[in-house]
């Protein structure tokens, strides 16, 4: 769940804006590593090439949304160990953060009851390696930076129903497979100044029914949601990416975050965060142009939305939410199945956030 604020009138609560981009902001990005025409050639090929394999895409799908595994649960390690098992076999290098967490108890609202109980989490990192050393070699010999692509792998606890989370989270969660497998087999141009790095988050969801009721209506004041997110952000600080702890071979610095959530839906019609970082934000236009994605693929709903990337916003590392929040009418509610998700929404998704973090790798200060 994501609490949302229009721009204007009353609060709304909910989970998780479109003006054409013209030719000249394609060509006028600036590429320290070639012209500008080369930087742009060379990244719409490595985001345009990308074809999502559906077979393994429905595999990842029907595993990870089989049960419900809200934070905490035993079904929600299976989840993880499986996350990290898939990403090994994508030839990343794989490292679990584990973390605990004094969470709210729903029961507390109602009777005398322990008032949080405490739970494990565990954040699922993945370190392509190949690729990564590559970006090291052509870039002077050591990386230096990264890019993040996030989402979370938690659902909802939703009382009365069987939520399972096919499109929240399972959609973001099977596009960072996918895009581990084209990292796996592709050759980084010359010219990236920074590698990637991918992260399920753990607990992004609310253990109470409301996004904020832990801040206005519990007994303990607790922000309760973007648990495992939140961790990760306090180990990273703004200029370096986790050390050792993560495997990183020296300090790396986090340069920016792509997130991507509820992915899947049957016609995918991304909302315009107000949140994130605004050249990031026309780097989503300029990749939905330059790719020659359908112009529908962004909605013009333009709203503030809190997420996993907010906690790495709050600390000053310029990120990205790529998020449908325009077809709700299966969130956190029955129906969000495997059978509902359109692995052509995954791919578009997928493409535009490998434009845009392939061209912040280029030239990270461009979008500071």
């Amino acid at each position: 769940m994501v609490q949302v604020r229009p721009t204007g009138g009353a609060s709304c609560r909910m989970h998780k804006r479109l003006a054409a981009v013209s030719v000249l902001l394609l060509t006028a990005w600036r590429c320290p590593g070639g012209s500008s025409s080369e930087g742009v050639s060379a990244t719409k090929h490595f985001a345009g090439s990308f074809v999502i394999d559906q077979a393994a895409a429905r595999a990842d799908l029907d595993f990870i949304a089989a049960e419900p595994h809200p934070f905490g649960s035993a079904r929600q390690s299976v989840v993880a160990d499986y996350l990290a098992r898939r990403a090994s076999e994508a030839r990343a290098r794989t490292f679990i953060q584990k973390f605990d967490a004094d969470i709210p108890n729903p029961r507390a609202l109602f009777a005398p009851a322990e008032l949080t109980r405490k739970v494990s989490g565990r954040n699922v990192f993945a370190w392509p390696d190949r690729w990564n050393d590559s970006v090291a070699r052509n870039s002077g010999g050591r990386l230096s930076c990264v890019v993040m692509f996030g989402s979370h792998y938690d659902t909802k606890h939703v009382e009365g129903i069987r939520y399972t989370g096919a499109n929240d989270s399972g959609s973001s969660s099977v596009a960072l497979l996918q895009m581990l497998r084209h990292l796996a087999d592709a050759t980084p141009p010359a010219g990236l100044q920074c590698g990637f790095v991918f992260v399920w988050f753990d607990g992004e969801e609310s253990t109470l029914p409301e996004w904020d009721g832990g801040e206005t209506n519990f007994p303990v004041r607790i922000v309760d949601h973007t648990w495992g997110s939140r961790h990760a952000a306090g180990k990273v600080g703004p200029a370096a990416m986790m050390g050792e702890e993560s495997g990183a071979k020296a300090a790396v610095k986090l340069s920016a975050m792509v997130l991507l959530d509820m992915v899947g839906s049957p016609d995918l019609r991304l909302t315009d965060d107000l949140l994130s970082n605004s050249a990031m934000r026309e780097l989503k236009k300029v990749a939905v142009q330059g790719l020659g994605l359908p112009a529908g693929t962004l909605s013009g709903y333009s709203v503030p939305v809190e997420d996993d990337h907010k906690p790495f916003l709050d600390i000053g590392v310029p990120a990205l939410n790529i998020i449908d929040f325009n077809d709700v009418s299966v969130w956190h509610r029955e129906g969000d199945e495997p059978a509902r998700v359109n692995p052509k929404s995954i791919e578009k998704s997928i493409k535009i956030a490998l434009f845009v973090a392939h061209t912040v790798a280029i030239d990270p200060q461009a979008i500071r």
